[in-house]
């Protein structure tokens, strides 16, 4: 998977899946031009950036939530997690359950230290004397 920006991110909401969709619908009857259609997107990419960006309010929102996770990924550093049985519980008290959850979160800019490249180089090292055990 590539990277996406934070504006980017939200083209896999179903708010923005259902945008693309109607757009490709749109080009492929011919009513609106493949340009426009990618002028639009690439709008709501910049617009949902400024968004967040910009509200103090948005950005500063805490959550707490506690369920029973099925499973977990990390990919491209990106988590995704399976959850059942969740329940959130946001700063003003709020609480909210589900019956399952799918979380994605992408890191804004992924941090590579030194840390991070010596913890990498010893489990490529690890990994190989398993192969080598073998």
């Amino acid at each position: 998977m590539a990277n996406l920006s934070a504006g980017q991110h939200y083209r896999q909401t179903t708010i923005g899946q259902t945008l693309i969709e109607a757009l490709d619908g749109l080009v492929q009857e011919h009513r609106m031009e493949p340009q426009l259609g990618a002028a639009v997107i690439q709008h709501l990419d910049r617009i949902m950036a400024e968004v967040f960006r910009e509200n103090e309010r948005l950005r500063r929102k805490r959550l707490k939530f506690k369920a029973r996770c099925l499973t977990y990924r990390f990919i491209d550093d990106r988590w995704f997690w399976l959850l059942r049985g969740a329940t959130f519980t946001t700063d003003s008290g709020r609480k909210m359950a589900s019956e399952g959850v799918r979380v994605h979160a992408v890191a804004a800019e992924p941090k590579v230290t030194a840390a991070w490249e010596e913890d990498d180089e010893l489990h490529r090292k690890g990994q190989a004397r398993k192969k080598a055990r073998k």
